[in-house]
């Protein structure tokens, strides 16, 4: 009987209709069918009182005459008007039973989101959801503002978010204000009483003729006043009250410092700032800590997480370990923003857990046969044919025709280009510029910092795949086709000329270069612009000592000095 009552309840909640009204339209809101359903009623309520003023009685005359025309509707108007006592009593009611369901579920407490869907916020080392469960179910108010700190792009924001909208229950009204470029009280406190207009049902009746324009003036009047006790305000990007690309000055600080004091303190609303105190160290140590003494909570990266698992592994000096850990760091970049989109866009949202990367761990370290090993690897640097492999997720941020090609020359040749920390390997301020300029087109819908991580890690995973392939040959065979989706193959043969050139890179950098390199094709070699690009780009700058090509010193073959400048533009 139970199983059918459950099959019952999740055929209908399958619905998309119903769905879509159980659903928060954000992660700060009610279910929609909730708030529209407050705003209908107070849309109701409005309408009733405002039928008892004369002059808005004559407002709606001309209307009321218009659509007399018609019969049907003259008679729907009549009934409606003459019983609207009892309508509008009767409509309140279920309103009533919200309010009163409201009282019970708001003694609810918060909850830590569910480990096995977000595991990378259930950390034991890192406590910090721990403390803001505690801070939030606190009824403590010394202490009401809560500090959350962490490196840009460690996912602070999107933890807050997912955090709220996974409860079960809206408890309070929580409003959020990003600090970007505000200085001062006065432009805080004009953002946070936005937020309580937004939020407000008497805020979504500005459609009304006349009244709309009243409820503006009176929640610019009101202002906080209109927020109940233990609202939660959250002030987000906090080291970025000026516009300058970067600030250290606390008096920049110190207006909306004192404006979050008065909040917490005369207010008692709980506050959550975010911040990366590691762009403001002054201000953090000469002001911050001497006035906010408790409440300071460190969120790492998902990258420092998948370091600190690996190092609890038996992999942690293998560089099959490494491999894996880089697939994950990769995937791991940009994840919020992708989940985010994803939404968006009502897909359905993969996510790949970190308990996988544990479990991947374990499984790799069990395999002993050589082309398993691969086949795994490949796999996972391929998405596991339930997200987006890393290649494409890397490929995607800017222009790359699809093709057959070697991935190691493709990348190596491509890549370091759009990275400054290989400025140095450019001559003049024309190829930089260029560099700039390209990266500037290509990254419009990427965040630079999120494709910059990406490629660094890129480049690191190719070289570990290469060290492995000293004993597995296929690690270091690997191709795209044409047709692939970007997907990464074992079985590609590669061109030998540009096997050679990739082979003489790593041995560069691993400082284990021969004196001579034997080259079948080396006409080809000394015509072929690219592989000379390749040779004065990518080999010259860091060569140590002489090497060689059929005799000949590998400096002899870049000897045009501009070639692909403005290669792949």
């Amino acid at each position: 009987m139970k199983n059918i009552k459950m099959r019952i309840l999740n055929f209908i909640l399958n619905f998309k209709l119903l769905k879509y009204l159980l659903k928060r339209p954000s992660w700060s809101s009610n279910v929609r069918i909730v708030e529209w359903y407050k705003i209908f009623i107070a849309s109701i309520w409005v309408l009733y009182l405002a039928l008892e003023i004369e002059q808005f009685k004559r407002f709606t005359l001309p209307i009321y005459k218009f659509v007399s025309n018609s019969n049907c509707l003259k008679d729907i108007i009549s009934i409606l008007y003459v019983n609207r006592v009892i309508i509008l009593l009767a409509l309140t009611v279920p309103a009533i039973l919200f309010w009163f369901l409201d009282i019970i579920f708001k003694k609810l407490s918060y909850k830590k989101l569910d480990p096995e869907l977000f595991p990378e916020y259930d950390l034991d080392d890192y406590p910090f959801q721990t403390h803001l469960v505690e801070f939030l179910n606190s009824s403590d108010s010394i202490h009401n503002v809560f500090w959350l700190d962490g490196s840009w792009g460690s996912g602070k924001t999107f933890f807050i978010k997912t955090f709220f909208e996974n409860q079960i229950y809206k408890k309070k009204e929580i409003y959020y204000i990003s600090c970007f470029g505000i200085k001062t009280r006065e432009q805080a406190e004009k953002i946070l009483i936005n937020e309580i207009e937004k939020q407000s049902i008497l805020g979504n009746l500005d459609f009304i003729p006349l009244v709309g324009g009243v409820f503006k003036w009176f929640f610019k009047t009101v202002g906080t006043d209109l927020m109940k006790r233990d609202s939660i305000i959250i002030f987000d990007d906090f080291e970025r009250v000026s516009y300058a690309a970067k600030s250290d000055n606390p008096s920049d600080y110190n207006d909306l410092l004192g404006y979050i004091d008065y909040l917490s303190e005369n207010k008692r609303f709980k506050i959550i700032v975010i911040l990366n105190s590691e762009e403001i160290k002054s201000t953090k140590k000469n002001l911050i800590d001497n006035k906010f003494k408790l409440n300071h909570n460190r969120m790492v990266s998902t990258e420092e997480v998948i370091d600190n698992i690996l190092k609890k592994s038996n992999l942690r000096d293998d560089d099959l370990g490494k491999i894996l850990s880089l697939i994950y760091k990769i995937y791991y970049v940009d994840i919020d923003e992708r989940l985010v989109q994803d939404k968006n866009k009502r897909k359905k949202v993969e996510k790949l857990s970190l308990r996988s990367f544990q479990k991947s761990l374990e499984e790799i370290s069990m395999i002993t046969e050589d082309d398993k090993m691969i086949i795994y690897i490949l796999d996972c640097i391929n998405g596991w044919g339930i997200t987006e492999n890393i290649l494409e997720s890397l490929l995607k941020s800017f222009a790359l025709e699809p093709k057959d090609y070697y991935l190691y020359f493709e990348i190596i040749l491509k890549l370091p280009k759009y990275l400054p920390k290989y400025y140095d390997n450019f001559d003049t301020k024309m190829e930089k510029d260029s560099i700039e300029q390209n990266i500037e087109q290509n990254m419009k819908k990427n965040e630079h910092i999120s494709f910059q991580k990406k490629a660094q890690y890129f480049l690191e995973l190719l070289q570990y795949l290469w060290r492995v392939g000293k004993t597995n040959k296929k690690f270091r065979n690997l191709g795209v086709l044409e047709n692939s989706d970007q997907r990464i193959y074992s079985f590609y043969t590669p061109n030998e000329l540009e096997k050679v050139l990739i082979e003489i890179y790593y041995d560069i950098l691993n400082n284990n270069t021969k004196n001579n390199y034997q080259i079948d094709e080396i006409d080809t070699l000394k015509s072929n612009e690219e592989y000379q690009y390749f040779i004065k780009n990518r080999l010259v700058p860091k060569l140590k000592t002489e090497i060689t090509i059929n005799d000949i010193p590998l400096e002899h073959f870049a000897k045009y000095d501009n070639l692909f400048r403005n290669l792949y533009v």
